[in-house]
């Protein structure tokens, strides 16, 4: 009861306030958590509808364009993500944690295509400078390990989980 009154508050909110980026963004995360959490896919189509008014604007603001990716890939439509993170990241002025937070969407989603020489660049392109991230570093240990390339590359991200956090994998 408590969850569908949540869901009616969502809806009248989203009704009179269907543009508000803020307030998109953020409804738009918690039900992309939602569905990870509960493995609900309906909360995919919630984050959708918080994202409408920019989910086919080219231009819209890279925030909207990274959760739109991220709703796609959840629902494993991996090449229209992939589309969508490629058109963001060659966009000028991507701020760095966006770039670095879609750059990390983008390496996830190429492992899972198999593609490890792209993946690697991009996991490359976190871990060097200027981002000098440790997800790139995680990110390029579990490409060695995936293919089976280091046998150490399993034990580098317990020492990376000392280092500060950066973006939060997506």
């Amino acid at each position: 009861a408590g969850e569908r009154a949540r869901q009616r508050a969502e809806q009248g909110v989203l009704a009179q306030q269907p543009r508000d980026l803020g307030l998109a963004l953020r409804a738009a995360r918690e039900a992309i958590e939602r569905s990870r959490r509960q493995g609900d896919p309906r909360e995919l189509g919630t984050a959708q509808a918080w994202l409408q008014p920019w989910w086919n604007d080219p231009a819209a603001p890279p925030a909207a364009r990274l959760l739109k990716a991220t709703v796609l890939q959840a629902r494993h439509d991996f090449d229209a993500a992939l589309a969508e993170l490629d058109r963001l990241l060659a966009a000028p002025g991507l701020a760095p944690m966006l770039a670095a937070q879609a750059e990390l969407t983008r390496a996830a989603l190429l492992q899972v295509r198999g593609r490890w020489d792209e993946a690697g660049q991009g996991c490359g392109r976190l871990a060097a400078p200027p981002l000098s991230l440790p997800h790139g570093q995680a990110c390029l240990a579990e490409l060695d390990s995936l293919q089976g390339r280091d046998a150490s590359a399993m034990r580098r991200p317990a020492a990376l989980d000392r280092h500060p956090c950066a973006p939060h994998a997506g």
